[in-house]
């Protein structure tokens, strides 16, 4: 069996149920089964829908959020995501040192949510660090193909390596715990061409976390590394539920540099993909 290590994980969460509504955000690594941090006041939180933009800061409220066998201050707050088309939420958070104590990190996440029967093209915002996808569609199926570029102030970044996860597990009540019927972590890991852009086949359904670090910049006269996390929801229609137990999950899909995986088709479309037989799922030892 080929064993792909688990990638580094986001270290800013936002988090939306899939009804929406209520937003969670933290620091560290909750939902991969690591520690949660405390997380300072964020330096910005908006939400962006139809030409309008609206703070968020003033409304977040500090709450003790359990991970993985410690607690942290999160932070909590209502958003309507109900309204048709494109919503965009976007946090900041203040930077500091990373896991090792040796260099200072700026995190930010963004979180997509599309309503209503109609795709979407996101636009650049200008950030540090940004994952744009080309295209979002309202019923993204296993298989289809997702595409989007990494830019830096609104200049692609090559040559990146993007870390994709789902995750197994989210927040209830301050609690991080696995949900009834909830799947199992996946990642791949993709690689950006000269025009920042990735591309991906999604073998399942679920909550993912796209992740890309960015080049150093300055906060004061300190280097400080950008790291930027996209929170998307991808899934069946309600009518159209999906057996994993089907899905064939293979080294290839596990690491999916560009251009090997989903090459030909176009965004929101299904992959050419062989369908080898599946595998048995790795074990420890």
């Amino acid at each position: 069996l080929l064993l792909v290590p688990r990638p580094a994980t986001p270290g800013l969460m936002l988090h939306l149920p899939e009804m929406g509504e209520q937003l969670t955000l933290a620091l560290g690594d909750p939902l991969g089964g690591g520690p949660v941090l405390d997380l300072a006041p964020p330096l910005e939180a908006v939400h962006l829908h139809a030409g309008r933009r609206r703070d968020l800061r003033a409304t977040l409220t500090p709450r003790l959020l359990h991970g993985a066998g410690n607690a942290a201050r999160s932070w909590q707050t209502n958003v309507d995501v109900s309204a048709p088309g494109l919503h965009r939420i976007m946090a900041e958070a203040p930077a500091g040192h990373d896991p090792e104590g040796r260099r200072q990190v700026q995190h930010s996440a963004q979180s997509l949510v599309l309503r209503g029967p109609e795709s979407a093209a996101p636009e650049a915002l200008g950030l540090a660090v940004e994952i744009l996808p080309d295209a979002l569609v309202p019923e993204f199926l296993p298989g289809m193909l997702f595409s989007a570029r990494v830019l830096a102030r609104g200049r692609p970044l090559a040559g990146t390596a993007v870390h994709l996860e789902r995750v197994g597990a989210e927040p209830v009540a301050g609690q991080v715990r696995a949900l009834p019927g909830n799947p199992a972590p996946l990642w791949l890991i993709a690689e950006t061409d000269r025009e920042g852009r990735f591309r991906v086949s999604l073998p399942a359904p679920g909550l993912w976390a796209i992740t890309a670090t960015g080049p150093f910049g300055w906060s004061g006269l300190r280097p400080v590394r950008h790291v930027s996390t996209l929170w998307l929801r991808f899934g069946a229609p309600a009518d159209c539920p999906q057996d994993e137990s089907e899905l064939p999950v293979t080294a290839e899909e596990f690491y999916a540099p560009l251009g090997h995986v989903g090459e030909t088709a176009a965004p929101g479309h299904r992959a050419q993909l062989s369908s080898p037989a599946p595998r048995p799922r790795e074990r420890t030892i």
